[in-house]
């Protein structure tokens, strides 16, 4: 039993206990939870590396200024609505991200969400990784695990706390290692008429029986009900919200021996579908190789970046956020308020800038501007620029990073012939008049 003290899952469970946590377990086993130190142990010298679970770290309060409550008892329709980045993203995420979630109960035992991120610090997360898990604990003692979620997937939490509403815990999708995008949802809001049942989206009809019904009915040819309608005149173009299908992930090729500037600048080019770029993720250096907090800038342009390198004023800032993180981290934005699209066949030119101290890590090498550095079925990306903050010098230079997009569905819109006009009614010939006799009979 002594050869236990040499394993780091051993000393870390234990050490988890002197923190106070119980146990974390999944079903009918106290261990079963293997997502984080707190399940079982491994006879490994040096692995697995992970985290804690989200109750664990709930309870010892990390992650305070990037964790959300939500009451369900007291909120109704859409509790949250956004990306949950994992543990070891904290650092590189937005100073507004959530990385925790508690969902309390009356019972006293809570409800955790939490995104497994399998990166970094928790880069050996035994299972489950890159996915939303969802566990149960009072404030202190031991854990249950009840539910993983992928894209796509959800979770009901029935008739939550007597309540008779359900509470809805959905994933959307899954960007990598450093984010998950879902949506909670916490029951109808009771209500009177059908007025006080809007949920903003002018494509649904929504209807009070007592409660609002959060499941409304789409509105036929209106952009923004979730269904493409070809013979409304929606396609990718006209109606990004119902004809993209996504996301996907682009990643470049990411250095190991680097070179530091302010930023890069790159082409993409779309292949055979019309797809946008919804965010990215862009690799740093930090303030001088140390933790800091710096800003990072995405601007955009349409076509070719050649002869526009120093020109400000072709460009659209799309992106200007501030991060707090470490050297070697992956920063991810969030969405983009308007995605970029990108026709099939077409270029559009990318500048990623670090500001404020912050250095940008990229691959050097000498490459040649313009030549193709990384490609999936639909996006290729090119090697281009490294750049001095802003449009300053540059030399040969290839970004380090990963670019979100969605892609178009294939519907093709195609709109209703309109129905050729009623002709207007032909008037009959009017009757001549009855000839009124000259000559009267004479009456006897």
């Amino acid at each position: 039993k002594d050869s236990w003290c040499n394993y780091v899952s051993a000393q870390l469970h234990e050490v988890g206990h002197n923190l106070n946590f119980g146990h974390a377990g999944e079903g009918s086993q106290e261990y079963g939870d293997q997502s984080g130190m707190m399940g079982f142990s491994y006879s490994q010298n040096d692995t697995p590396v992970m985290c804690f679970n989200a109750a664990k770290s709930w309870q010892a309060g990390w992650f305070a200024d990037k964790s959300v409550t939500i009451d369900p008892n007291n909120d109704a329709g859409s509790c949250y609505s956004g990306p949950l980045y994992g543990q070891d993203s904290y650092t590189t995420s937005p100073a507004d991200a959530t990385v925790l979630i508690q969902l309390q109960s009356t019972s006293g035992t809570n409800y955790h969400i939490g995104f497994n991120g399998k990166q970094g610090s928790n880069s050996g997360t035994v299972e489950h990784g890159n996915r939303v898990l969802i566990t149960t604990q009072a404030a202190t003692g031991p854990s249950f695990k009840i539910a993983n979620l992928g894209a796509g997937q959800s979770y009901t939490i029935a008739n939550y706390d007597g309540s008779g509403r359900d509470v809805v815990i959905s994933v959307t999708s899954v960007s990598g290692s450093d984010h998950a995008v879902i949506d909670i949802m916490c029951g109808p809001a009771l209500c009177s008429s059908d007025g006080q049942c809007d949920d903003f989206n002018a494509c649904t009809t929504n209807v009070c029986d007592g409660a609002c019904n959060f499941l409304p009915i789409p509105i036929a040819n209106c952009c923004g009900n979730g269904i493409c309608e070809a013979g409304a005149g929606e396609d990718f173009g006209l109606c990004f919200d119902d004809c993209a299908e996504g996301p996907y992930d682009l990643s470049a090729t990411l250095c190991s021996t680097c070179y530091i500037q302010d930023g890069n600048m790159f082409e993409v080019k779309a292949k055979d579908k019309a797809l946008a770029i919804t965010t990215l993720a862009t690799r740093t250096y930090a303030v001088g190789g140390s933790a800091g907090t710096f800003g990072v800038e995405v601007w955009t342009k349409q076509g070719t970046m050649v002869g526009f390198e120093s020109s400000m004023a072709s460009w659209t800032k799309i992106a200007d956020v501030s991060f707090n993180a470490s050297p070697w981290a992956m920063l991810q934005f969030p969405d983009f308020d308007a995605p970029v699209q990108i026709a099939a066949g077409a270029t559009q030119s990318f500048y990623v800038t670090h500001k404020n101290g912050g250095k940008a890590l990229w691959t050097g090498g000498g490459p040649t501007r313009n030549t193709l550095a990384d490609e999936d079925d639909s996006l290729q990306l090119f090697h281009g620029y490294y750049n001095a903050y802003l449009f300053g010098g540059r030399g040969a230079g290839t970004w380090n990073g990963v670019l979100t997009y969605m892609k178009d569905n294939g519907v093709v819109a195609t709109l209703a012939p309109t129905p050729p006009p009623t002709p207007a009614p032909v008037n009959p010939p009017t009757p001549p008049p009855t000839p009124v006799p000259s000559n009267p009979p004479t009456p006897p």
